[in-house]
């Protein structure tokens, strides 16, 4: 993607940076990275995962000026699994996918042409919201508790380990924060809500973020006037992006839902979970059912960039609520 992007813009990506504090000025934001460099600029749009620097820095500024006031948590997020990611030379053909099922543990397996992934749940011993940092030692201990386990009909976890050209683990936090942004800073992606990977909405719904967030600051910077917006006309601009993402006519609060039951159905969390997914599931009618009347009303919610013209190529039986414009 870095590629594919003129010179122009790849001159202004800094990778490697490290960002340290957020200032606040009149009619701009000042970021400063632990390097020393200094960038400013209008906006600051935290896009930096579950753990973000810049929601917490934005957390620091706000109690800072009201100490009294309800904010979010340092650690907004609950975990209730971990996962144990890993890709290594594939064992099967191309396409190849297998869900494997267990109580408390499940595994997602995908096979693409060199290469294969794994990823291993596992339920906590009780959900947290602390943030875990896992050793090598950790990611050694989780993966034997897997070995056994298969992957494919003829393929188990033990037979890929040794050849395993990556491999992590991390919690799976899942919710919704309540603040979003504070002035002239706003939350995009992991940062603000996160899901668990099973249904792999999470990446889905931070490029959401974007693009409702892009249409409202093309308004702003297309304006007549083309006046540099102030702090409060972004606070108002920034909460109706919030409000959209979280109402009806998006997906998001709908997708951490069915994700964190995915999960919880894969790992039999509980005895409804097990039923759930050994019996009725396995119904046929069911398959069509889910497909008809719970995800695909929610897929269709999509937004596009509302000034880019293109062409939809492609015209399904579900429409799109927000297709492009021609």
């Amino acid at each position: 993607m870095y590629n594919c992007l003129p010179s122009s813009a790849r001159e202004k990506i800094f990778t490697g940076k490290e960002v340290s504090d957020i200032k606040i000025h009149l009619g701009k934001v000042e970021v400063t990275c632990a390097d020393g460099s200094v960038f400013e600029g209008s906006i600051v749009i935290g896009a930096d995962g579950v753990h973000s620097k810049t929601r917490q820095l934005m957390r620091t500024l706000a109690l800072e000026k009201h100490p009294t006031q309800s904010w979010d948590p340092e650690q907004p997020y609950t975990a209730s699994y971990q996962l144990l990611f890993g890709s290594f030379p594939s064992p099967s053909p191309p396409g190849f996918g297998y869900d494997i099922q267990s109580k408390d543990k499940a595994i997602m397996y995908f096979s693409g042409a060199d290469r294969g992934w794994f990823f291993l749940y596992k339920r906590l011993p009780e959900p947290t919201n602390r943030r875990t940092n896992y050793t090598d030692q950790d990611v050694e201990s989780v993966g034997q508790e897997f070995m056994d386990f298969p992957l494919t009909r003829t393929v188990k976890v033990k037979d890929v380990w040794p050849r395993m050209s990556g491999k992590g683990l991390t919690n799976l936090e899942e919710g919704i924060v309540q603040h979003w942004n504070l002035e002239r800073i706003v939350l995009v992606g992991d940062a603000c809500h996160k899901m668990t990977t099973h249904l792999g909405l999470g990446f889905n719904n931070g490029i959401q973020d974007v693009v409702v967030l892009c249409n409202s600051l093309s308004k702003v910077v297309n304006a007549p006037l083309n006046n540099e917006p102030s702090a409060i006309e972004l606070t108002e601009l920034f909460e109706r992006y919030k409000a959209i993402r979280m109402s009806s006519t998006c997906s998001l609060q709908g997708d951490v839902w069915k994700s964190g039951f995915e999960t919880r159905m894969h790992a039999w969390h509980n005895t409804w979970y097990y039923i759930l997914s050994r019996y009725l599931v396995l119904l046929p009618w069911t398959e069509s059912f889910v497909m008809q009347h719970i995800m695909s009303p929610e897929f269709r919610k999509g937004q596009v960039l509302d000034y880019v013209s293109k062409e939809e190529p492609m015209k399904g039986t579900v429409s799109w609520l927000h297709p492009m414009k021609a």
